[in-house]
């Protein structure tokens, strides 16, 4: 595939301003002129303006110019790790065509172990970006933080934006293992969502839910392989620039603390945000929040590279067992060496061991090893095996 001819470079003289050795802009690799050494980069960052799949309203991100500046000015990350802005995706003739060129180039990316992050464009084009990421590894997980689930039908007029997941759970090629919805909010929600989401086993949890146990949301985020991220999720007050904004949602700093877990978690293979509209920004606030974004989690990425697993490195774990008094059976618990992380062991038998052969680890709490030992089961335990 001649990669290059997906792109349209960055502008010079965008960068020549920012090119500071304290900053981001003296750090991450641009393509001003062609993509050379791509392939050398841990993280590949891009845009793509495209917002047929939202009705097609014309964007004035200009190229995400104003996104790259704000972004570029912010400091160094903590530790050197390559980054390179590919530019921006010149959208297809028509909306299938854009979803196939962000599945190309998203794939390409993670063959080569560079981790994709795709900014602009409207939440649809996250069917390319899972489709990008199911043609690279099978039984992937996927997040989704936005203030609505996205399963309108795909036929009677919906819009794609409205319906992507529809079209990704009814597409069996995609070789998703599982879902987990963050933030959705349920004044904006009908109830048979949520009950598709129930009875396919998938995670959901509601604004309240999230903000009521946060923490728990760091666990969820380190299991999955790519996190889908709609600005709209955001709340109007702190993103005036989300294309639909709401009054309501999570907190700037909610969603800067959700990019940093998804950087931090070591086996993710990419992230995307959608729905930025540079047009309803007031004095770059929407802007600015959204570079800081980025920002996280590439510091998450730079901070958590050396990480561990039990399924991988067993010797650098301790090991918990907690015997079950009158409910049958023992839940193996891990510590990491290194870090204060925790993961559980879930028992697979059937059937599925033979598609499973291997142990099978959920990540988790230290509130749930301390669930375990005061005699109750802990709920993600209990939901991963309706998944495996």
């Amino acid at each position: 595939m001649g990669f290059s001819i997906f792109f349209d470079p960055v502008e010079e003289r965008l960068i020549q301003s920012l090119e500071n050795e304290d900053t981001l802009g003296g750090q991450v690799w641009v393509n001003t002129k062609g993509l050379d050494q791509w392939k050398e980069a841990d993280i590949a960052i891009f845009g793509i303006d495209e917002y047929r799949g939202n009705g097609g309203f014309n964007s004035t991100n200009s190229g995400l110019a104003e996104l790259r500046k704000s972004f570029y000015s912010l400091s160094r990350l903590s530790r050197d790790i390559k980054v390179y802005d590919l530019g921006n995706i010149k959208p297809g003739q028509d909306l299938e065509e854009s979803y196939n060129r962000v599945s190309e180039v998203t794939n390409l990316l993670m063959e080569n172990n560079v981790i994709p992050v795709l900014i602009g464009g409207s939440h649809d084009l996250d069917i390319g970006f899972i489709s990008g990421l199911a043609n690279h590894k099978q039984d992937s997980r996927v997040g989704i933080i936005d203030s609505k689930i996205d399963l309108k039908s795909i036929s009677g007029g919906n819009l794609p934006v409205d319906s992507h997941l529809s079209k990704i759970f009814m597409n069996d090629s995609l070789s998703v293992a599982g879902f987990s919805i963050m933030g959705y909010q349920s004044y904006l929600q009908d109830s048979s969502s949520v009950g598709l989401m129930e009875k396919l086993c998938f995670e959901h949890y509601r604004l309240g839910q999230l903000r009521d146990n946060f923490e728990a949301m760091e666990p969820v985020i380190r299991d999955l392989d790519l996190l889908s991220m709609d600005l709209n999720a955001i709340r109007m007050q702190d993103f005036p620039s989300g294309v639909k904004p709401f009054p309501f949602g999570l907190t700037g700093e909610e969603f800067v603390r959700l990019c940093w877990y998804a950087g931090n978690n070591g086996f993710r293979k990419g992230i995307g945000f959608f729905g930025y509209d540079q047009s309803r920004d007031k004095m770059d606030q929407g802007t600015n929040l959204l570079a800081v974004s980025i920002w996280y989690y590439l510091e998450g990425v730079a901070s958590g590279k050396d990480h561990h697993h039990p399924a991988i490195d067993p010797d650098n774990f301790n090991q918990f067992k907690v015997t079950l008094d009158g409910k049958g059976g023992v839940i193996e618990f891990y510590k990491s060496n290194y870090q204060d992380k925790w993961w559980v062991k879930v028992p697979v038998s059937g059937q599925q061991k033979d598609k499973n052969p291997k142990d099978i680890f959920i990540s988790c709490l230290q509130k749930d090893y301390q669930t375990a030992l005061n005699g109750e089961l802990p709920e993600r335990w209990v939901q991963a095996q309706a998944w495996f």
